[in-house]
């Protein structure tokens, strides 16, 4: 009688799962919803990416670089650089010519970004400070100029900057702070503590300047809203620290790479994890990603890696393309219209990509 009775259990409880997957399956149905890898099944991005110019001028390894992203004529594809040889350049990524070099207070640099107007330009590292150089018309060549705001409050190393427009700027630190800063005044506007480590990189979301995202050494990535002062979300997965974060082209989901070796997309609208890209080859971590303008493609440097690899979004098996350097690559981008990567490497130069 007793075996019947667990039988029976085991039956009913057999139905029950049935029951909660076809309910399950039928919400999606009506809402049109799907998991992304049955979306994209069979979908095939054999596009290769070939390098078409080398920036070179630096003399150092080259520890950052930020395409101007506001552009009214984006075939300029202005883009400022930064590296151990102590200078801040300005690039025009098509004739591959220095506009602009600027000697930096330290050549400790770990960050650099261009302002909306491309009058301005920041960097920063190990000095604790943010340093916003202005940029007139008339520079060329070689100018040694003093910074127009020197921004100090921060308690450890900027790995980050980015503008919010001409007066506003964000950083983030290895105090485990983000600080919004009023460039004129330089005063923090507001400081976003709620990391539990260093955090190691920022990306503002390309539709509302207001809502941006951050990657910390707390494994975590976190959605932020300056209107509202705080953090609005955490995104979980990764086993170690996050270095990179990016946003999709849509502002609706975004990546994060880690020193786990992996790299995941989530959905900024469910919190949820969309896809994992990662293979047993790879042991080093991820320390830059982007995707590029439809979104089909994420490409990512690795620590200790003479490459970018190339990953399919709708595909989480092996990459699909190995962008080759002298040495590391230490940041990427794409630009604004989605032309080109470049690629910031420790072998001086700057690959720009089609």
């Amino acid at each position: 009688m007793a075996q019947d009775l667990q039988a029976k259990r085991r039956e009913c409880d057999n139905l029950r799962e049935q029951i909660r997957k076809a309910k399950e399956e039928r919400a999606r149905e009506s809402k049109g919803d799907a998991l992304l890898a049955q979306v994209s099944a069979g979908a095939k991005n054999e596009y290769q990416f070939h390098r078409k110019r080398l920036l070179e001028g630096h003399y150092g390894k080259i520890y950052a670089m930020h395409f101007h992203q506001n552009s009214p004529d984006a075939s300029s594809d202005k883009l400022v650089s930064a590296a151990q040889d102590g200078k801040l350049m300005i690039w025009n990524a098509n004739t591959k010519a220095k506009q602009v070099a600027i000697p930096m207070k330290s050549s400790w640099v770990m960050t650099c970004a261009f302002s909306p107007s491309a009058r301005f330009v920041a960097c920063g590292g190990l000095d604790n400070i943010c340093s916003v150089y202005s940029i007139s018309a008339g520079d060329q060549g070689f100018v040694d100029k003093k910074p127009t705001a020197e921004l100090q409050r921060h308690e450890g190393y900027l790995s980050c900057c980015r503008f919010l427009d001409d007066r506003q700027c964000l950083t983030s630190s290895g105090d485990a702070t983000i600080i919004h800063w009023d460039i004129e005044r330089k005063e923090s506007l507001n400081i976003f503590d709620r990391h539990g480590g260093d955090v190691m990189s920022l990306a503002i979301n390309p539709d509302n300047p207001n809502i941006f995202l951050s990657g910390a050494c707390d494994a975590t990535a976190k959605l932020w809203d300056i209107r509202e002062g705080g953090c609005v979300g955490t995104f979980e997965g990764h086993d170690s620290d996050i270095n990179t974060v990016a946003w999709f082209p849509d502002g609706n989901a975004l990546g994060s790479g880690s020193d786990d070796s992996t790299i995941r997309m989530f959905d900024k609208r469910s919190y949820g994890q969309l896809q994992k890209f990662d293979s047993p080859q790879l042991y080093c971590g991820v320390m830059s990603i982007d995707f590029s303008k439809s979104g089909n493609f994420i490409f990512a440097g690795y620590d200790d890696e003479p490459y970018c690899l190339v990953w399919d979004t709708t595909s989480p098996g092996q990459w699909k393309q190995t962008m080759k350097h002298g040495n590391r690559v230490s940041c990427l981008q794409v630009n604004k219209d989605g032309t080109a990567l470049g690629t910031g490497c420790w072998d001086f130069t700057i690959g720009i990509w089609t």
